[in-house]
């Protein structure tokens, strides 16, 4: 075979151009050795392009948080490195080894993780990377993020005076709405903590909650047109 191509076996097929990323610089090659900074998996045929490492995941963010559980969110890379096998692998720099993960700690598809065990009132900080079948030649790409998990709280009543009052609505937009109510009654005890969750009405498993010191919570990326529910 000609420079520029190759031929893995032995026999009459045709000498092949090189796969994309790869180039054959010596006559009679049987494979084509891939570019500077582009690789094969040790399970790519010699017919398949070289690739890369794909680019850190994009826009992680804190969907949920409590005592014990933060769930995080996130885009796909902008760039999958010439391949579609990308997984994430979470990392977090204070977890115990009784804290859960789900779908998985590593090798899962989904942008999305469900982090449970955690103690409360603690700073997490947790790394999303993005790893494909050619991570281990290179260090993988990855996006964090640092998590305080709200402080223990305690489970009261409603016959008692810890019940907000005149929750009440100030502004409406068409994407964001803030709410506003008077805080509990009892004047020997200060309140640490509001939670708010809100739902599309009719998908109340699918909520989602925010945290607030203050008796006020602004709540913005909604949906256009669409009635929901607030606890």
């Amino acid at each position: 075979c000609p420079l520029g191509t190759y031929k893995s076996l032995v026999g009459d097929e045709r000498c092949a151009s090189c796969p994309l990323h790869s180039a054959a610089i010596y006559k009679g090659s049987i494979e084509c050795p891939c570019e500077d900074g582009y690789y094969r998996a040790p399970a790519d045929p010699k017919h398949f392009p070289c690739s890369q490492p794909p680019s850190a995941p994009q826009s992680l963010l804190v969907s949920f948080v409590d005592q014990s559980t933060v769930i995080l969110t996130w885009q796909p890379p902008i760039h999958s490195g010439g391949r579609n096998d990308t997984t994430f692998r979470v990392v977090c720099d204070a977890c115990s080894n009784a804290v859960s993960y789900v779908p998985s700690h590593t090798g899962f598809t989904e942008t999305k993780v469900t982090i449970s065990g955690l103690n409360p009132a603690t700073t997490y900080g947790f790394q999303i990377h993005a790893e494909n079948g050619v991570s281990s030649y290179s260090s993988s790409q990855f996006v964090d993020i640092a998590v305080t998990t709200a402080a223990s709280v305690y489970h009261v009543s409603t016959t008692t005076s810890w019940v907000v009052q005149n929750v009440r609505i100030i502004t409406v937009k068409s994407t964001s709405i803030i709410l506003t109510w008077n805080p509990p009654g009892d004047p020997f005890t200060s309140t640490e903590l509001y939670q708010v969750r809100y739902f599309k009405r009719g998908e109340e498993k699918n909520s989602s909650t925010i945290l607030t010191k203050k008796p006020e919570s602004s709540v913005s990326g909604l949906n256009h047109k669409t009635e929901y529910g607030f606890q």
